[in-house]
């Protein structure tokens, strides 16, 4: 454990004095996690001790460099940050995980102490996941692949010397595989970072000459997600599912949108659990087998930026024939602007803002004319 830990601290600092005059404004960091797991209560006993613990390296560069992106949204930097985890459990394994990250500035980029707060979405692998022969106790991740995200406010200290600078953290990684494979209660381990970095100051050298006035617009969208996922049943088969749905969008300005939907889920991973406990667990009271399509209402915040866009919402079932986690829930997401008319979307769909219970794919079409974004 020291030596494999040893062997990544030297491996960092390498990477990081070999590249810290690459790029004038780009920036290297280099840092460890510590904290405990948020299981649900069947998976609770595998985090008692000892406390599981990351190692990261990320590099960032500042964009918007543009006056007029500058004006709009202030800096901002993207990056990729490189993670491994170990759970201190050999049932559990270890996670390699690589994300891509967006960092927004709270504060003066000329600030002494500087506030961030990072955004992260990649792919991970776990060394060693759920096994039915092998390795019953792993309940968190039924596979070798899965799809984190990770969110964190970062302080960066006055820099010492010349652009190094200490940071600490309060972050949130979350570990799941959308439900593609049985079990998948995933991992959500709040925690402390700290850290050293190569922080290259990023003067603002740009006046506001004032922002283009949006017009506040009513939009309508409509759209297909999809993908597969499969139940809670260890074994039970992967099925695909469907999500049309139809939207209307408030522009409220060019930061900002709220997204009402309509949406119908035709998810056929439910319709088989649905028929396994109606003939298996006759004490379950199903006296007929029920629908297993789903429709809710969804409403949802989007900050836009450039041609992306990230929306946190919640739902509700308003149509609920069978009882499967809550009437309520929640969606993480992504969408990328492919001109005028069409996007693409991504995101993950949560129940109880923990549980996975699909990673979804989708298109969309926006009906009428847009104004310049």
């Amino acid at each position: 454990m020291v030596k494999r830990y040893r062997a990544l601290m030297m491996t960092a600092w390498l990477v990081l004095a070999s590249q810290v005059q690459a790029q004038h404004f780009d920036r290297w960091e280099t840092g460890i996690n510590l904290g405990y797991n948020l299981a649900r209560y069947r998976t609770t006993y595998l985090f008692e001790t000892p406390v599981p613990y990351s190692f990261q390296v990320s590099w960032q560069r500042p964009l918007f460099v543009r006056q007029s992106l500058r004006q709009r949204y202030g800096l901002f930097d993207a990056g990729v940050l490189f993670l491994y985890h170990d759970f201190r459990k050999p049932e559990l394994g270890r996670n390699y995980s690589i994300y891509a990250t967006g960092s927004f500035y709270l504060n003066p980029p000329a600030a002494r102490w500087q506030w961030i707060f990072r955004l992260g979405m990649g792919l991970a692998y776990n060394t060693h996941p759920y096994d039915a022969h092998n390795n019953t106790k792993n309940q968190l991740f039924g596979s070798h692949w899965l799809f984190p995200f990770n969110a964190g406010f970062y302080l960066f200290a006055p820099p010492l010397g010349r652009n190094w600078r200490l940071w600490t953290a309060f972050t949130v990684y979350h570990y799941s595989n959308g439900n593609l494979r049985a079990p998948n209660f995933g991992a959500n381990l709040p925690g402390l970072s700290f850290g050293l970095a190569y922080m290259p100051a990023v003067k603002d050298r740009f006046r506001d000459a004032g922002l283009p006035r949006t017009p506040r617009t009513w939009l309508w969208t409509a759209g297909m997600r999809f993908g597969f996922n499969q139940s809670d049943f260890t074994g039970s088969g992967v099925y695909p599912f469907f999500i049309p749905a139809v939207s209307v969008e408030r522009v409220l300005n060019f930061r900002h949108r709220i997204i009402i939907t309509a949406e119908l889920f035709v998810s056929y991973f439910l319709r088989e659990q649905i028929r396994y406990i109606y003939y298996t667990y006759p004490e379950e009271g199903l006296q007929k087998i029920p629908d297993f399509k789903r429709a809710g209402i969804y409403a949802a915040h989007e900050f836009h930026f450039g041609t992306f866009g990230i929306d946190l919402g919640f739902g509700y079932y308003f149509y609920y024939p069978y009882r499967f986690e809550s009437r309520t829930y929640s969606r993480l997401g992504l969408r990328f602007f492919a001109g005028r008319h069409w996007r693409v979307l991504y995101g993950v769909k949560l129940h109880s803002f923990s549980r996975a219970e699909a990673l979804e794919l989708g298109l969309e079409y926006q009906f009428g004319k847009t104004g310049k974004r």
